[in-house]
């Protein structure tokens, strides 16, 4: 599930919307609420110095009727709920609601459930929303002794707050604000959702949806291209791709078909070359016995011995003859893989006589150079000389004529042993590099090559454990070096 692009991106989202949001949203709350707190205590605190000084003023006056005008006044005031003052025993003597009067504070305001030693003011909270109580001793002083007696305490006074109706409207709005914030959130997260499917999920579903049908092979599938966004972009290059796919299978169907009709053709001549060598080795074998027969006939009738040299040709010629349909009749047996010790320095030999003929007639020369002094490895007999009978075929097919092919056979230590085939051909450009083991691919004009010999050297290289680099410059010639394991 989080593996998944929607996932993350909506998830991403949801963090940093809560990280630009909801935290700079609390931190200012927070500041507010402690705002609001610091101006309502410092309220209560003013209005308790004023009703104090006015009690005193009265009180000074010997007006005592006064003093509940003052409480009165003071608790019209916006923000001012209840103003009391009270005795030792709680009993309310002054009250802005004069239903309390003469009432017990903790009955009227079960808040106070503790009227013992109060000496200064105390400013306490009455509950979560903000509103604050405050609660002082009037202090007997001096001045008021010839009234009071030596009292320490002429009575208490206490003051609960109230919201104004500003502070009502913004206490419960910044209450309401993690509710509209969370809200907020809820639909950003899902038109977030909304927006990513369908610009971006439903986009990819068609693009993956495309792919799949690709990789399944079917090349006629095609996507909307009516958006011009990067999606859109992306769509065109893929519709284009198809096409380019489609266009190319079909291209590479029909060679594919040219060229299995192609070697139906050459296995048909491959089977007719392999009974007509049987045939040659068949007819071969009896001149051959005749001409031994007259050989030893030349040393009995003088006769004949004139003709013992033209034997010894005839005997020469026809022990080539048996070499090459027997190099034939090898060839074109169906065989199994089979990894056995071998000689490579035979194969070379072997391989560089099978081309002879070919060598001979564009006048290409082949220098054989060997280094090494144990060439035993373990391959498959008939798969290395069929790689080195390619190798050697390419090198003379780049000569046009007068070329040397050079062949070296060197150890590279005690396990390796490396062999280098180098022509004076006419080398390879770099955009056929890209492409030389490919099958079907042929740099030759007129299709003369089927574009599998190479492919064939590269399999049959990692068949046998055999590494296989090559180098070449166009218009240099081109070297390649064939790294096979020693069998010790």
């Amino acid at each position: 599930m989080f593996s998944r692009i929607k996932t993350k991106v909506i998830l991403s989202s949801i963090f940093l919307i809560i990280l630009s949001t909801v935290i700079p949203n609390y931190i200012l709350i927070k500041q507010l609420r402690e705002n609001f707190e610091e101006r309502s205590i410092f309220m209560l605190n003013s209005s308790t110095e004023m009703l104090i000084h006015g009690l005193f003023t009265e009180m000074m006056k010997g007006d005592k009727k006064n003093i509940q005008g003052v409480i009165d006044a003071l608790g019209a005031v916006e923000g001012v709920d209840n103003i009391r003052i009270f005795n030792e025993e709680g009993i309310i003597l002054y009250a802005s609601d004069h239903e309390e009067i003469e009432e017990n504070l903790v009955k009227v305001s079960p808040f106070h459930e503790t009227l013992q030693d109060i000496h200064e003011r105390s400013i306490t909270p009455i509950d979560e929303e903000g509103i604050y109580s405050v609660t002082e001793p009037i202090k007997n002083e001096l001045r008021c002794q010839s009234c009071h007696k030596e009292r320490n305490n002429i009575a208490y006074l206490d003051i609960d707050s109230d919201f104004t109706s500003s502070e009502y409207i913004f206490y419960f709005g910044s209450a309401l604000m993690p509710f509209l914030g969370l809200i907020v959130l809820i639909i950003l997260i899902i038109g977030l959702i909304l927006i990513f499917n369908h610009f971006i999920n439903t986009p990819l579903k068609r693009l993956i949806l495309g792919l799949q049908n690709v990789e399944n092979e079917n090349l006629n599938v095609s996507l909307p291209t009516t958006k011009k966004d990067e999606l859109g972009v992306v769509f065109n290059h893929f519709n284009s791709m198809v096409s380019n796919l489609k266009s190319s299978k079909e291209k590479i169907d029909e060679l594919h078909f040219e060229e299995l009709q192609r070697m139906n053709r050459l296995k048909t001549v491959g089977e007719l070359t392999s009974q007509m060598a049987h045939e040659i080795n068949n007819h071969s074998a009896i001149i051959m016995s005749r001409s031994d027969y007259l050989k030893l006939e030349a040393n009995e009738e003088p006769i004949l011995k004139k003709y013992a040299e033209d034997l010894n040709v005839i005997m020469d010629r026809l022990d080539k003859i048996t070499n090459i349909t027997g190099n034939i009749l090898r060839h074109s047996k169906k065989r199994s893989h089979k990894l056995t010790r071998l000689d490579l320095l035979k194969i070379i030999e072997r391989s560089i006589t099978i081309l002879t003929t070919l060598l001979n007639k564009k006048n290409i020369k082949i220098h054989f150079g060997n280094n090494a002094q144990n060439t035993i490895i373990y391959a498959d007999e008939i798969q290395i000389e069929q790689a080195l009978l390619n190798l050697i075929k390419n090198s003379v097919e780049a000569i046009d004529a007068d070329g040397v092919i050079i062949i070296e056979l060197n150890p590279l230590n005690s396990k390796k042993l490396e062999l280098k085939i180098t022509d004076t051909g006419s080398g390879i450009d770099e955009e056929t590099k890209k492409h030389i083991y490919s099958p079907f691919f042929t740099s030759k004009a007129n299709k003369e090559g089927t574009g599998l010999g190479l492919y064939i050297v590269k399999n049959i290289c990692a068949n046998n454990a055999v590494e296989i680099d090559f180098s070449s410059e166009a218009g240099k010639g081109t070297t390649f070096k064939l790294t096979f394991n020693l069998h010790v």
